[in-house]
């Protein structure tokens, strides 16, 4: 198996599973999980209303793209370790890049390196 398909599985599988899990954990929102394959964007979001105020909000938890055979890890606006969970589901961290890091830092983060901006 190519290591884009293996990448594409297991994030898709995360995303599905985090989207479970968190589906009703704030009261009045509700986690979605964005998979395109094709693309090779990956996505969680959580949107709704607040009770208390009656502001609708959706913002993005976090982002991956898959780039040549690496996982970009564009952002993460939680508070979770969620790289060491795609270690632990198969993905090793030299192919998990933080997109977020300088391309200067990221050969100091002991994660991937990456080409150049992606």
């Amino acid at each position: 198996m190519k290591k884009t398909d293996k990448y594409s599985k297991i994030l898709s599988q995360f995303l599905k599973d985090f989207e479970k899990k968190h589906q009703q954990s704030l009261s009045g929102f509700t986690t979605i999980a964005i998979i395109d394959k094709k693309h090779h964007h990956y996505q969680a979001l959580i949107r709704g209303f607040q009770a208390e105020t009656e502001a609708y909000s959706c913002n993005i938890l976090f982002h991956f793209d898959i780039i040549g055979d690496k996982v970009w890890f564009q952002c993460n606006y939680t508070d979770l370790l969620i790289e060491e969970e795609l270690v632990k589901l198969g993905i090793p961290k030299s192919d998990i890049v933080f997109g977020w890091l300088p391309e200067y830092a990221r050969e100091h983060s002991g994660w991937g390196i990456g080409d150049k901006a992606a």
